[in-house]
C-alpha cells in the first residue's frame, strides 16, 4: 500500500512539473503573440501611409495631365491665331503684277501664268529680291515642302523647270490631281523647297509622295527633307542603330521604316542627339513630315525599334544659348559640327567622358576647373559664343 502511494505521489510531481513545463510556454506564447499583433498593426499603419502616398501622387498626376491638355490647348490656339489665310491671291499672282502688294479687284490677271523664278517687272526690270519673296511667301500663306535632290539629274536644274517637273508629278498622282506648285527656291540640292498655296496643300503633299511617281530625270529618287519637319524626342535608343558613333547621325533607313510601320505614323528620320549613356542608349530626335503625324505619336507615347521599347515625349527646341554636345561649343548644334569630339569633363580629344582619368576638370570655354557642361561656367552666364566657334556648318 506503502509503495502505491509513493507511485501516485511520484507521478503527480511529475504532473506538476510538467504542468509548470506548460504555463511557462504558454507564457511565451503569448508574448510572441502580442509582438505579432504589434507588428501587424505598424503594417497596418505602414499600408495606410502607402494608401495616402499613391492617393496624393494620382491627384498630382491627375493635375499635371490637367495642365499639359491646357497647354497644348493653348498652343493650339496660337498656332491656329497665327495661320495664313487661305484666300488671298497666290504669289504668282502678285509677282506678275510686279509690285509686293495685293493687286487691284479690278485688275486683270495674266493669260498664262509665267514661272515665278523668271518673272520680270513691267519696265524690264530684275526679279523680286530674295527678301521680297520671302515676305510675300509669309505674307499670302505659302507653305514649303523641302526635298533632297540628290541621287536625281535635277541637282542642278533651274527653278523654273523643277517647278514644271513636281507639276507632272502632282498630275499624276490621284491624291495630288489638281493642285499646284506656286513657286520653287532652288540653289542647295539637298534643302530645294517647293511651295504651294498654304500649309493643308503642303501637307497633302508631304503625305502623298507624288514624286515618287514621276521616273523623269530620277524624280522618283528624291526624298522628303527634314527642314519642316514635325519633332519629337526618343529616349533609351540604342547607340548600335545609327550609321556612326557621331552625335547628329541618322539611323539605319530600315530601321526608321520598321518603327514607323509598327506605330503607325510616318516617320523620315531618327538622329541621335546625345553621347551614349554607359548602357549603350541615347537620346535622338524623332522627325515626322506632318503635324497630324507628330501628335499620334505623342499621344502613343512610345515606339519599338528593332523590338526595344523606346519613350517618346515633347522635344523642346527652348529660345536659349545652343550648346554642342560634340565640340561643347557656343551658338551651334551638334548635327551641324564638323569639329574633333572632344571628352566633356577634361576638354580632351582622345577619349570620352566615361574613360576620362584626369584628376582636375578643365572647361574649353572659360578655361575654368569644371566640366564644360557646367551651368555655372562664366561662359555660359554671360550668354559667350566663343570667337573661335567657327566649327559649324554654314
Amino acid at each position: 500500500m506503502q509503495r502505491t502511494m509513493d507511485a501516485i505521489l511520484e507521478k503527480l510531481e511529475g504532473l506538476q512539473e510538467t504542468n509548470g513545463h506548460l504555463r511557462e510556454a504558454n507564457c511565451q506564447l503569448q508574448e510572441t503573440n502580442a509582438r505579432l499583433q504589434e507588428v501587424n498593426a505598424k503594417s497596418h499603419e505602414v499600408n495606410l501611409q502607402l494608401q495616402e502616398v499613391n492617393a496624393k501622387c494620382q491627384d498630382s498626376i491627375a493635375k499635371l495631365l490637367d495642365e499639359v491638355k491646357t497647354l497644348q490647348e493653348t498652343v493650339g490656339r496660337m498656332e491656329s491665331s497665327f495661320a495664313p489665310p487661305t484666300s488671298r491671291p497666290s504669289y504668282a499672282t502678285i509677282a506678275a503684277n510686279g509690285t509686293m502688294a495685293a493687286p487691284d479687284a479690278a485688275a486683270t490677271p495674266p493669260t498664262s501664268r509665267p514661272s515665278v523664278n523668271s518673272l520680270s517687272d513691267p519696265a524690264g526690270g530684275s526679279r523680286p529680291t530674295s527678301s521680297a519673296r520671302e515676305q510675300a511667301r509669309a505674307k499670302h500663306g505659302l507653305a514649303g515642302v523641302t526635298l533632297n535632290l540628290k541621287g536625281t539629274a535635277l541637282t542642278s536644274a533651274a527653278a523654273d523647270e523643277l517647278e514644271t517637273t513636281m507639276n507632272h508629278a502632282l498630275q499624276n498622282t490621284e491624291a495630288t490631281e489638281g493642285l499646284r506648285c506656286e513657286a520653287v527656291r532652288a540653289g542647295n540640292p539637298e534643302r530645294t523647297s517647293f511651295f504651294f498655296a498654304n500649309e493643308d496643300t503642303a501637307q497633302t503633299v508631304r503625305r502623298a509622295t507624288p514624286w515618287t511617281n514621276c521616273q523623269e530625270k530620277g524624280f522618283d529618287q528624291a526624298t522628303l527633307g527634314a527642314s519642316r519637319a514635325f519633332k519629337a524626342k526618343a529616349f533609351g535608343v540604342d547607340a548600335r542603330l545609327f550609321q556612326g558613333d557621331r552625335i547628329g547621325e541618322a539611323a539605319d533607313g530600315q530601321v526608321v521604316k520598321e518603327a514607323a510601320h509598327d506605330a503607325e505614323v510616318a516617320i523620315l528620320e531618327i538622329r541621335r542627339i546625345s553621347p551614349p549613356t554607359r548602357n549603350g542608349l541615347v537620346q535622338a530626335v524623332v522627325l515626322c513630315p506632318t503635324k497630324d503625324d507628330q501628335e499620334r505619336l505623342l499621344r502613343r507615347a512610345y515606339l519599338k525599334v528593332r523590338g526595344a521599347l523606346v519613350e517618346v515625349g515633347v522635344f523642346h527646341e527652348w529660345p536659349v544659348l545652343r550648346q554642342c554636345f560634340r565640340c561643347w561649343k557656343f551658338g551651334h548644334n551638334a548635327s551641324a559640327c564638323q569639329a574633333e569630339e572632344i571628352c566633356v569633363r577634361c576638354a580632351a580629344t582622345d577619349h570620352r567622358a566615361d574613360d576620362c582619368m584626369a584628376e582636375q576638370p578643365k572647361c574649353n570655354n572659360c578655361g575654368g576647373p569644371h566640366a564644360v557642361n557646367d551651368r555655372s561656367c562664366r561662359a555660359r552666364r554671360l550668354g559667350h559664343q566663343s570667337p573661335t566657334d567657327t566649327h559649324a556648318r554654314n
